[in-house]
């Protein structure tokens, strides 16, 4: 991001308008957590879900329709598991400068 942007907060919303290698980590009622590289394709739209600690290189953000994209972003073995609770979003502010616009 250049110096004259400011950075995201909680609630802001985005839109991928060119496609890009993100990561989709995934949460379990278990004592780990998962992820993995996958692609973020053109018009997938999310909310960052925290404000930015200072020194944050990325964001963590969940798809607006998270139900739909949850089958195109992660392993059918996971979100069909007993123990899976959910998924997210991590995208570098630069990713997030580069790939993205704000809604």
């Amino acid at each position: 991001m250049t110096s004259n942007e400011r950075l995201p907060r909680k609630g802001d919303r985005y839109v991928v308008h060119t496609a890009f290698k993100g990561i989709v980590t995934t949460q379990w009622f278990a004592p780990y957590s998962g992820g993995e590289l996958r692609d973020f394709p053109h018009s997938l739209e999310f909310e960052v879900m925290a404000d930015l600690p200072e020194g944050a290189t990325a964001i963590i953000a969940n798809p607006l329709e998270y139900e739909s994209w949850q089958r195109e972003l992660v392993s059918e073995d996971e979100y069909t598991d007993d123990l899976y609770g959910g998924y997210g979003l991590t995208i570098t502010l630069d990713q997030l400068a580069a790939n993205c616009r704000s809604l």
